[in-house]
C-alpha cells in the first residue's frame, strides 16, 4: 500500500483505502465455505466483483467524486533503471472472457 501512496502522490492524485473486510468475510468467504461445506465448487471471484467491486467499491468511490473507477486487478508493474517510479502499464492484451464479468 505505501508503493500505491507513494505512486498516488506523484501522480497528484488523490489516495484512499476502503475498508472491505467485514464485508469481504461475509459475502464472499463465508459463502465460499458454505459451498464447500454444501458439496458445491462456488466461484468467489464472480461474487466478488458482483458484490464487492461493482457494488460496494464502486458506490465508495462515486461518494467520494471518483468520476473513474479502476480497481487494478490486472496492473502489471514494470521498473525503470534510470528512474525511480514505477510505471504501471496497461495489462497485455489477452483473451479473456467477458461473460466471467456479466451479473
Amino acid at each position: 500500500m505505501a508503493l500505491a501512496r507513494r505512486v498516488a502522490a506523484k501522480l497528484s492524485i488523490p489516495f484512499y483505502v476502503i475498508d472491505a473486510q467485514d464485508i469481504f468475510l461475509h459475502k464472499i468467504v463465508i459463502f465460499f465455505i458454505n459451498g464447500y461445506a454444501h458439496g458445491i465448487t462456488p466461484n468467489p471471484c464472480l461474487a466478488c466483483n458482483q458484490l464487492i467491486r461493482w457494488d460496494f467499491l464502486l458506490k465508495h468511490a462515486t461518494a467520494l467524486g471518483a468520476e473513474l473507477f479502476a480497481t487494478g486487478h490486472y496492473a502489471r508493474v514494470s521498473y525503470q533503471i534510470k528512474i525511480s517510479l514505477d510505471y504501471f502499464r496497461q495489462k497485455i492484451k489477452q483473451k479473456i472472457n467477458p461473460t466471467f464479468y456479466i451479473s
